[in-house]
């Protein structure tokens, strides 16, 4: 683990032959679950409650920012509105992941599903933009479960398949959002922005009522009583202290950590602004806007597995590299789009790099990091992410408002160039479970 080496380096490209040597050190043992491949117990557990929670979770992203503004709100204000669950996220997420190596995986999974409930209803009851905030506040708790969500899907199968389980995982859970932009879309535009986004919260109560369900009563524990009561050691502030000063003095973890939080800044920045500029600006319908955000699903679910086993065969910092040079593209063909088609064309585009970059990065962390550490390291990553995300939605709102869209598509590109070429220049450690190249 402590060779190093450039992203760049070498001069071709093989793929990664499939060893059948002992696992390493951290790999065993770290697991209760038995694993199967991508189809064990959890996993497919996993697969069943994603899918039903992405009904709901599709629903109404796409025209958060419209409804918002419909109760009220400036472009100011909708970036204020939209940075609160980043802000609340930072903190959330550092405590659901330090709790998880302490208390286990599956709480932080499950109970956190309940308190967003309170928040998609708060959402259906406002009457004003304010109001809003409070459910904003609820809805932040989500974010506890992300680390142990990783945590446990990289522990529940074999340590050559976890790109593959991300993968399987991200596509069982967007599949529905292929088909229910485009009804939420067409309700909007016959009924209206407040029928149509409170029509999508009822719906998503249920999802997440029946998922955490599903959830509570079919997952197994991960994490062995020996690696909880180890984490239980360690005063909770020292845990932190740990796993932050891990993720800065490695190589490897720094260079995710930074460029991540850069392209989240970059992303968080334009994306939730995308409905605005393509309404406003391009004149698409409402029911437009939701075949573009299906059709951005669709290239997600159709990218996913067959990148999933590019980045087990070439290995993930290739498949991290090749995501990182294709988001500067989405904002940039975004932007230039001149009409609704090629608006279809460019929606393709940030799928896809996630598709290369996302379980990639989640599968090289968990290689990296020993299962006792595995969820607080994933927290310390995830809310660096979301820490960078708090400003940028004020940002991109208000560089948009004075100066007009060019000015917040401009930056974002910038930025998103940055954060692949940081990831390309940088060192990396080799895992366990790839060679040097």
């Amino acid at each position: 683990m402590g060779t190093t080496q450039s992203l760049f380096s070498g001069s071709s490209i093989e793929p990664r032959p499939k060893t059948s040597g002992p696992p390493a050190k951290h790999e065993k043992h770290d697991s209760m679950e038995t694993k199967r491949g991508i189809i064990s117990k959890n996993m497919v557990t996993l697969y069943v409650s994603g899918f039903i929670y992405g009904i709901g979770g599709y629903m109404w992203p796409p025209f958060w920012a419209l409804y918002i503004r419909s109760l009220g709100a400036s472009l100011s204000q909708v970036g204020f509105v939209l940075s609160l669950r980043g802000a609340l996220g930072v903190v959330l997420n550092l405590l659901g992941g330090l709790l998880s190596d302490r208390i286990g995986r599956k709480s932080l999974i499950v109970i956190p599903g309940y308190v967003t409930v309170l928040g998609y209803a708060v959402y259906i009851l406002a009457n004003s933009w304010k109001q809003l905030i409070i459910g904003e506040v609820l809805v932040a708790f989500d974010s506890m479960r992300w680390a142990s969500m990783q945590a446990l899907m990289a522990e529940s199968v074999d340590v050559r398949d976890r790109a593959k389980a991300y993968a399987v995982f991200e596509t069982t859970v967007s599949i529905s959002g292929i088909i229910v932009p485009v009804i939420v879309g067409s309700i909007i535009e016959s009924q209206g922005i407040l029928v149509g986004e409170r029509m999508a919260f009822v719906v998503t109560i249920g999802c997440v009522l029946i998922a955490n369900t599903i959830r509570a009563t079919g997952l197994r524990e991960t994490l062995s009583k020996e690696d909880r009561q180890a984490s239980r050691g360690t005063h909770i502030g020292g845990s932190l202290s740990e796993r932050a000063a891990e993720v800065i003095h490695r190589s490897s973890l720094r260079t995710i950590l930074v460029s991540n939080a850069i392209r989240a800044f970059a992303s968080e920045a334009i994306r939730p602004l995308l409905v605005i500029y393509c309404v406003d600006y391009i004149r698409v319908s409402d029911t437009e806007f939701g075949i573009i955000s299906g059709i951005s699903i669709a290239a997600m679910l159709i990218s996913r597995i067959p990148v999933a086993r590019f980045s087990d065969s070439y290995g993930m910092r290739r498949s991290m590299l090749i995501g990182g040079f294709m988001y500067p593209l989405w904002t940039l063909s975004f932007f230039l789009a001149p009409s609704y088609h090629w608006l279809t064309l460019a929606a393709m585009i940030e799928p896809v790099a996630n598709s290369f970059a996302l379980p990639a990065r989640d599968a090289y962390i968990a290689d990296l990091v020993p299962a006792n550490r595995r969820a607080g390291t994933f927290s310390v990553i995830l809310s660096a992410m979301s820490l960078s995300t708090i400003p940028a939605s004020v940002i991109g709102a208000m560089l948009w408002e004075a100066y007009g869209p060019a000015a917040t598509f401009v930056l974002c590109t910038v930025l998103l160039v940055m954060s692949g070429l940081l990831l390309a220049f940088s060192k990396e450690e080799t895992t366990a479970t790839e060679r040097p190249v």
